[in-house]
């Protein structure tokens, strides 16, 4: 079999989520054509679904070398450093991803996680001045994004600014007032729900 033939055979795999075949016809493919985009793309999304990211990892970052304007390697690269515990990294990847394909609607949801990962590693490092670039970069993509106004609620009232962490609370509250974290967030603040009269501020 040819090149053409293994990846058509890799994706065959791949769509019946029978991953090391897929694996096995991707790596034909770039044994017989190493310098091709469409077989080391095929391979990191293969790798990535059987569990393998650190060779996805390579596959995506080898492909790149190749072609660094192709969206969905920047994807797939994005994927793999999420999974190899690289959120800040997986942001840059998601982003450019956009930046070539503004409709992929996956990497948006994908962008969100990792910001949202990475928020929390810099809410541990206390770096709050990131963290709130990071929180403002949810907002860029749902200026009303429930966890994303939680954890900027959160950012406030640690930085000791409470009445922006009231007024963000506020449009929480409006916006999902379901949402299961606003008692937790209501108490910090030192505001009540009462039956009759709604939320105190």
């Amino acid at each position: 079999m040819d090149a053409t033939q293994h990846i058509a055979q890799g994706k065959q795999f791949l769509h019946a989520r029978q991953f090391r075949p897929a694996v096995e016809s991707f790596r034909a493919a770039v044994d017989l054509a190493p310098r091709s985009v469409e077989p080391l793309m095929g391979l990191g999304f293969a790798l990535h679904a059987s569990g393998n990211p650190g060779a996805a990892l390579c596959a995506f970052q080898e492909a790149l070398t190749i072609n660094p304007n192709q969206a969905e390697l920047h994807f797939g690269h994005g994927l793999a450093l999420m999974e190899t515990g690289d959120p800040y990294r997986a942001i840059r990847e998601f982003k450019r991803t956009l930046e070539l394909a503004p409709e992929h609607r996956v990497c948006r949801d994908m962008l969100k996680k990792a910001l949202v990962l990475h928020t929390k590693e810099l809410f541990e490092q206390k770096n709050f001045v990131w963290a709130e670039q990071m929180i403002q970069d949810q907002l860029e993509l749902d200026e009303h994004d429930p966890d994303a106004l939680a954890q900027m609620v959160d950012l406030k009232y640690r930085m000791t600014e409470y009445e922006e962490a009231k007024r963000l609370f506020r449009d929480l509250a409006e916006h999902k007032p379901d949402y299961p974290g606003l008692v937790e967030l209501a108490d910090k603040l030192g505001l009540r729900r009462q039956k009759e009269r709604g939320w105190l501020y």
